[in-house]
């Protein structure tokens, strides 16, 4: 994968890992203008089990307008697999999450006009939306 230039993953002054997560970055914003977030901050620090070496960092904490709190892991689209591109490392930290995740787990992906998400339940259970950029999505069931 190729890293952009600097000032296409920097928005307000904070340089992002890729341009796809200050675009992810630029969507939330919305969405607290929207009213459908209440905030949300980056790289929050996991333990995942009690391993140190278990350690996970998102991408994007948010707490919605009711409440509840998600993660969430920006992973760009791969056309080859019609799928978020997921690592061999980035599944075990899924089966972790599964396992010891606090809070559920989205993998974000733009592709198509909008936000794929697929949300990462503790527990085991998978959810996929798609939402586009005024802030609306559908939900279903993986």
């Amino acid at each position: 994968m190729t890293v952009r230039p600097r000032e296409e993953r920097t928005y307000k002054g904070v340089l992002y890992a890729s341009k796809l997560e200050a675009r992810r970055a630029v969507y939330l914003d919305t969405l607290i203008e929207l009213g459908e977030v209440r905030e949300w901050s980056r790289q929050p620090i996991f333990i995942l089990g009690t391993d140190p070496v278990t350690k996970y960092r998102a991408d994007f904490h948010i707490v919605w307008k009711n409440g509840n709190v998600t993660f969430e892991d920006v992973k760009p689209w791969s056309r080859k697999r019609k799928a978020p591109f997921i690592t061999a490392a980035f599944k075990r930290t899924i089966r972790l999450w599964k396992r010891y995740g606090p809070y559920n787990l989205r993998i974000v992906c733009y592709h198509d006009g909008g936000w794929h998400c697929e949300e990462i339940i503790p527990g085991g259970k998978a959810t996929l939306t798609m939402e586009t950029d005024d802030g609306k999505g559908q939900a279903r069931d993986a």
